[in-house]
C-alpha cells in the first residue's frame, strides 16, 4: 500500500465514466498529492483515505461527509464526483446536500 511517494497514472480520462476510486485518483494526480497529504488536507485518517483509493476487496465508498472533505481538500466542488459509476442511479451527490452544511 503506497502512501507518501505514490505517483498515480489514472487509467481513465475525465470524459469517460469512472469509479469513485478512479475519479479520486485522477483528481489527486492532477493536484499532485500523495495519499498521505490528501488525508492530512482532508482531515481524515490515512487508513480511511487508503480504503477509497485502493482497488480490491477492501475498497470502500465514502460517506457524503467524507466525500465533501475530500472535494474541499482537492479544491473542487462535490459535483466533481457526480459522474461516478457507483452513484449513476441516484441523485447527483452535489444536489444531495450543500457541502458546506455537511458536518
Amino acid at each position: 500500500m503506497s502512501t507518501e511517494s505514490d505517483p498515480v497514472e489514472p487509467t481513465a480520462s475525465p470524459d469517460q465514466p469512472m469509479t469513485f476510486r478512479e475519479t479520486l485518483n485522477w483528481l489527486r494526480a492532477k493536484k499532485g498529492l500523495s495519499i498521505a497529504r490528501l488525508a492530512t488536507a482532508a482531515g481524515l485518517p490515512l487508513s480511511t483515505v487508503n480504503s477509497y483509493v485502493i482497488s480490491g476487496k477492501h475498497s470502500q465508498m465514502p460517506s457524503l461527509h467524507n466525500a465533501a472533505k475530500l472535494a474541499q481538500a482537492l479544491g473542487v466542488s462535490l459535483a466533481a464526483f457526480d459522474r461516478c459509476i457507483e452513484w449513476a442511479s441516484v441523485e447527483p451527490v452535489s444536489q444531495a446536500t450543500d457541502p458546506e452544511s455537511v458536518s
